[in-house]
């Protein structure tokens, strides 16, 4: 419950629903309440400052040092930045305070000793000559570790959240819900647990934004092209030459033309639109052999999940297939349907073994000729290895390609990873470094998908 502010049972609800779902939260309020029994109330209250768009009212009078953390807090500036970045965000606010309260748990006196430790009461400190005050810079470093834990769990959750459906505040349109809010802690939680996790999600963000970005870059095409000429167009359509009269001196000129504009007799470009076809699914094939251990096998998999999150924007479906020298894992996911076990085990495999190019290509190919959902479906590989590919599975590929439109993107990591294999059949190569983040900018267009 707050002490010093009347925040709201929203609110307060917001921050119950971040402990249950944090263990260090936990912890922290446990160790906090056994030292100082307003220690939860004060909580309480800094994450309402946090979360409340309009700052809250002061209720009460509590104990000294609760109101000069409070107080003290609300005066610099690196706070109010914080604040407008946590307003009515519950992750955000939540991670916040929790990081807030760790970095600054030694302020809070313990039970008997209301008044806190000498010199901290107006946030002072006798021995600094600036005045600058202790306490204010603990607050200080403890608002800029708040910032640096919101930026990490937004990164972290950045990649997952479009995949798996889930939505918060931050986003336009969709009102926060417990409900939801819930889900996302809960993944927060589970990426918490699992670095190699947090880290592909991450990149998998990264790598949506930059595909995002290409997207906005392009050029958009023509909606038509003309055809001839016609009479009763629309009037952005009309001949200059149709218009020439508007301008006439002579009123019967100008009414004459008003006549044939209203009543569509006016000359006009006839146009035909131009209707692309749309995309069709994605086979992502990724190199799951030996060599690929480490940051490779990392930022593969991140693809991976960008890809995911292209084709769910889209509303088109997805197939991922491990491979080394024969395949080692498969999974669907039809539009909408990702869950959080499937992307764990797709995510988080092992790699061993050699490299071959026939058995993922010949299974991608089986999949789009007889799938009703993979039907006309891409494929990217990403490998950084040298492998093998039999003549046939190469004239099938090319036969879909050319019958069916499919495309071939290929994606080679480091220098090792030999193209003249896969280049008959690839529709554009794209060859990253072997500390392939650094290059992520080189994959935006297939990552967009919009090639």
């Amino acid at each position: 419950m707050s002490l010093y502010y009347d925040t709201s049972t929203w609110c307060r609800r917001l921050w119950e629903g971040h402990i249950r779902h944090s263990a260090r939260a936990q912890e922290l309020m446990r160790t906090g309440a056994r030292r100082q029994p307003q220690y939860p109330g004060m909580a309480d209250d800094l994450h309402g400052l946090l979360y409340l768009r309009n700052e809250p009212e002061v209720k009460s009078n509590p104990s000294p040092w609760v109101k000069d953390i409070l107080t003290h807090a609300r005066e610099l500036p690196e706070f109010h930045n914080l604040r407008v970045r946590c307003q009515g965000q519950g992750l955000a606010s939540g991670v916040a305070t929790e990081a807030m309260l760790e970095a600054i748990n030694d302020l809070i006196p313990d039970t008997g000793n209301e008044q806190g430790t000498p010199g901290d009461q107006d946030g002072t400190d006798p021995g600094d000559p600036t005045g600058g005050g202790s306490q204010r810079r603990r607050l200080r470093q403890a608002v800029r570790r708040a910032t640096e834990a919101v930026d990490q769990a937004e990164a972290a959750l950045e990649g997952l959240l479009e995949p798996l459906g889930l939505t918060h505040g931050t986003q336009p349109g969709h009102p926060e819900t417990l409900q939801d809010l819930d889900d996302v802690r809960g993944l927060y939680a589970a990426l918490k647990q699992s670095r190699s996790l947090a880290e592909i999600a991450r990149l998998a963000g990264r790598l949506s934004r930059l595909g995002a970005g290409h997207k906005r870059c392009q050029v958009t095409p023509a909606v038509g092209g003309i055809t001839g000429v016609t009479t009763g167009t629309d009037l952005e359509r009309v001949l200059p030459g149709e218009l020439v009269g508007l301008r006439s001196p002579v009123r019967v000129k100008r009414l004459h033309t008003l006549h044939t504009l209203i009543t569509r007799q006016a000359l006009g470009y006839q146009m035909r639109g131009v209707v692309h076809e749309e995309r069709g699914p994605c086979v992502v094939c990724v190199d799951e052999s030996s060599s690929m251990r480490g940051e490779a096998d990392t930022w593969a998999k991140a693809v991976a999940l960008a890809l995911l999150q292209t084709v769910t924007e889209q509303r088109r479906a997805w197939h991922f297939i491990g491979f080394n020298a024969e395949i080692t894992y498969e999974a669907t996911i039809a539009p909408g349907d990702a869950s959080m076990e499937t992307l764990t085990k797709v995510l988080l495999r092992g790699v061993s073994g050699g490299t071959e190019f026939t058995p993922p290509l010949s299974k991608a190919c089986d999949l789009i000729s007889s799938s009703p959902v993979l039907r006309k479906a891409d494929i990217v590989l990403i490998t950084d290895g040298d492998g093998g590919l039999f003549p046939s599975t190469m004239d099938r590929v090319n036969t879909l390609r050319q019958q069916e439109g499919m495309h071939v993107y290929l994606i080679a990591i480091g220098s090792g990873a030999e193209t003249r294999v896969l280049a008959p059949i690839a529709d554009a190569i794209y060859r990253v470094s072997e500390s392939p983040e650094r290059d992520s900018g080189v994959v935006a267009p297939v990552i967009a998908l919009e090639l």
